[in-house]
C-alpha cells in the first residue's frame, strides 16, 4: 500500500512516518512509494516498522472507542 492512502485511511500514522522518514515522505513521493519501498530506502527493518504503524493506529482506535464509550 502507498504511504499517502495509509496516511489518509488512518492519520494517526502521519506521526510515526514523521519520526522515521520525513524527509522522503512528502508530496508525489508519498503517493508513489509503498510501505516496503520506503523501509529498504530508508535502512529501517520493514516487519518493526509496520508494527510500529499498527500499534499507532490501534491505539488511536482503542481512543476513539473509549471516548465513544464514556459519551452519554
Amino acid at each position: 500500500m502507498k504511504v499517502a492512502e495509509i496516511i489518509r485511511r488512518c492519520p494517526e500514522t502521519a506521526d510515526v512516518f514523521s519520526r522515521r522518514v520525513c524527509h522522503t515522505m512528502r508530496g508525489l513521493t508519498a503517493r508513489i512509494m509503498t510501505v516496503r519501498n520506503v523501509a529498504r530506502m530508508e535502512g529501517i527493518d520493514l516487519m518493526a516498522f509496520l508494527e510500529e504503524l499498527n500499534s499507532a493506529h490501534r491505539a488511536a482506535t482503542a481512543f476513539k472507542q473509549s471516548d465513544a464509550d464514556s459519551k452519554p
